[in-house]
């Protein structure tokens, strides 16, 4: 395998920003302190990954995917401003998405459109990289909470595993804090995983997993529920059919 440097898009994290003075990785680490960490110890976690993080590579070479709404010209420099990305947006909204790959730049910008020295409109061709999928879903809080549903930022909650310190919650930080100034959540809460008896990760492969339909035909939904109920989410939670039994055990002496 053969490793080739090639030029990509960043967000830088350290650059400051416009009407800030502070850099995007300072106002993340200023807006952890700010957010409920549940358990407590997820702050230390996520602060010492926005410390020690690169720059932010946001730019993918595959054939589907969001593309990054960038024009170059005919010696390859960018045009990206904030003129042009309403227009994408604008012809995106009344055409569809797929017409930023079937429509030509003068079509998606409109023929009046005011260009910088330097930039030609029929010499224009179209970014051809897209989005990393972690942008996409970083932005979900605007596209899902704001757009589509109408509720202000930040959100109440946001809830995943304790592997999403490093990537959603804190992909999801980084847009926040670049559009709006601050975070697009009050409180963040990490769970455990589920594993079998001996604390491996269950799957399929190796059969160690736990059927929900079958151990609910077994035991019935109520000792699955008290089961749950019982155990600490904080933390990786062991589960099989004999463990599940013994909820069963418990359940008979309380009822």
């Amino acid at each position: 395998v053969i490793f080739r440097a090639t030029e990509q898009w960043f967000i830088s994290v350290d650059k400051e920003l416009p009407d800030v003075g502070k850099s995007l990785r300072d106002l993340a680490l200023q807006s952890v302190k700010n957010v409920r960490w549940i358990p407590a110890w997820g702050q230390k976690r996520i602060a010492g990954m926005l410390e020690s993080r690169p720059d932010w590579c946001i730019s993918r070479q595959r054939s589907w995917g969001l593309s990054i709404p960038v024009f170059l010209n005919s010696e390859g420099h960018p045009l990206m401003t904030k003129e042009s990305v309403l227009a994408v947006a604008e012809h995106i909204a009344e055409r569809g998405s797929n017409s930023w790959f079937t429509d030509s730049p003068a079509e998606i910008l409109g023929e009046d459109f005011e260009l910088p020295k330097g930039f030609v409109l029929d010499e224009l061709r179209k970014e051809e990289n897209i989005f990393d999928v972690w942008f996409e879903s970083g932005c979900s809080w605007y596209s899902v909470c704001v757009k589509e549903a109408g509720w202000s930022v930040p959100v109440d909650l946001y809830l995943e595993g304790s592997d999403q310190h490093r990537g959603w919650f804190q992909l999801s930080l980084l847009p926040g804090l670049g559009a709006t100034g601050k975070a697009p959540f009050k409180s963040v809460l990490t769970h455990g995983f589920t594993v079998d008896e001996k604390g491996m990760k269950q799957s399929k492969s190796l059969g160690n997993y736990v059927n929900a339909q079958e151990e609910i035909a077994k035991y019935g939904s109520d000792i699955l529920r008290l089961w749950v109920s019982s155990v600490n989410y904080q933390e990786d939670v062991r589960c099989n059919d004999e463990i599940i039994g013994r909820t069963q055990d418990a359940y008979r002496k309380i009822r």
